[in-house]
């Protein structure tokens, strides 16, 4: 669920981007570090009970996947693991293409600010007859 919020995040910003909303940019952004934060949270908390459930230590809690879960797992609870798994691959898929075009959109947007700064101060133009 917050991966998805994350989603519809990133589509925000997308629309953001093109429409250069530097208003609403700053706050989905806002938003994003709020929801990372919270993703944080919630990863720390799944590694504390990787740690009791399996007995194993931090070092090793860390790098544990999903499939390494599914062969603890038997019944509907392996189930329903492998559907969050499907879940969340593709949610994340959504928000690698999303914030992959966020990027490019972005780099354009920078360069054709730093086009347009660089026509208004290489002092050689006019501006409505007055030298700039």
């Amino acid at each position: 669920e917050l991966l998805e919020h994350y989603s519809d995040l990133a589509e925000r910003q997308q629309e953001a981007l093109v429409k250069f909303d530097i208003k609403s940019l700053e706050s989905i952004v806002k938003q994003q570090l709020d929801c990372s934060s919270k993703l944080r949270q919630i990863e720390e908390k799944r590694i504390k009970l990787m740690m009791v459930w399996l007995s194993i230590p931090m070092k090793d809690a860390v790098k544990i996947r999903l499939s390494t879960i599914e062969k603890h797992c038997k019944g509907m609870d392996l189930i329903k693991i492998k559907k969050f798994k499907g879940d969340i691959q593709n949610v994340l898929a959504d928000i690698h293409d999303i914030n992959s075009t966020n990027r490019v959109l972005a780099n354009r947007a920078r360069s054709s600010v730093q086009q347009i700064l660089s026509v208004f101060t290489n002092g050689m133009n006019y501006v409505c007859n007055v030298k700039v």
